[in-house]
């Protein structure tokens, strides 16, 4: 109540406990260690459990928009698509195993500036402990990207021929295109128009492993008899 449907939840990513004193004064769960993921302490008791979980992102776009341009000269015609959303979040849920070093899955290359030691703390990432419940495999806010793209969905070039001179054709058109010929997004995944829950808008916004669009490449032509 008082929030969008399908709104992303959980825990609120704060990067990782650099050291002895780090773990000892910071509210953790059960299984955290020097290294590990720090969550934050949202309700304020001292620890960390599910109590702590939160909504972390809307992936409901603010703003849908789209233009298509026709463009003509001479013999000529030019056709270009945009479209784009802005104000989404996308949860990239591809990370609760691409950041597992367990040894049983691909790894994402962000963990090559894990946390190592003391001395080599990386960037913020967390290493991981095999057999543990380790937060860093809850859904968190290290795992949410703004969901805004921009995409020439298509670009399609064509060219008339004056068919007068033939006797069985009324016109003939060439023509070639592209179709997802652009993409501006910030969003790291594979595909920012990801839709893994399809038509399910209570889990929307979730990338778990969504194929991306191709980008396609055609030569055709358009006879008229």
């Amino acid at each position: 109540e008082g929030h969008h449907i399908g709104e992303l939840y959980g825990y609120v990513y704060e990067g990782v406990y650099k050291n002895q004193a780090d773990l000892d004064n910071s509210p953790k769960e059960a299984t955290s260690a020097i290294g590990t993921a720090k969550m934050k302490d949202v309700n304020g008791d001292g620890k960390i459990d599910i109590k702590d979980r939160t909504f972390i992102g809307n992936p409901n776009p603010k703003y849908i928009f789209g233009i298509t341009n026709n463009f003509q000269y001479k013999n000529f015609d030019l056709n270009i698509i945009i479209a784009g959303q802005v104000g989404n979040k996308i949860m990239n849920i591809n990370l609760q195993n691409e950041q597992n070093l367990d040894g049983i899955f691909n790894i994402d290359k962000n963990m090559q500036d894990r946390w190592r030691s003391e001395t080599d703390p990386g960037k913020g990432v967390p290493r991981t402990l095999s057999n543990t419940t380790e937060l860093y495999r809850s859904t968190n806010t290290n795992w949410v990207y703004s969901g805004d793209y921009l995409t020439v969905k298509n670009i399609a070039l064509g060219y008339t021929f004056n068919a007068k001179q033939l006797k069985y054709i009324k016109s003939i058109r060439i023509y070639t295109s592209v179709q997802q010929a652009f993409v501006f997004t910030k969003y790291p995944g594979q595909n920012p128009e990801v839709n893994d829950s399809r038509d399910s808008q209570t889990t929307a916004g979730l990338d778990n492993g969504s194929f991306p669009i191709p980008r396609t490449f055609m030569i055709g032509a358009n006879i008229n008899f």
